[in-house]
């Protein structure tokens, strides 16, 4: 059986924060990956992975 996890109104804030910064012409001041939450992968790391997009393939446990 799968965990489900409820996010709490922060939770949700900080991911839209997170993914907006990302998205800044700017966004190399602005973001910054972190491990078991976040990382921007460029288009060659995708590439050698077979285009997966599995999380657990990008983001260090």
């Amino acid at each position: 059986e799968k965990k489900f996890i409820q996010f709490s109104e922060k939770d949700i804030e900080q991911i839209t924060e997170t993914y907006h910064n990302w998205q800044q012409k700017d966004w190399e001041t602005t973001y910054a990956n972190e491990a078991e939450y976040c990382y921007s992968a460029n288009i060659e790391e995708i590439r050698k992975k077979d285009y997966s997009l599995v999380p657990s393939k990008y983001i260090e446990f």
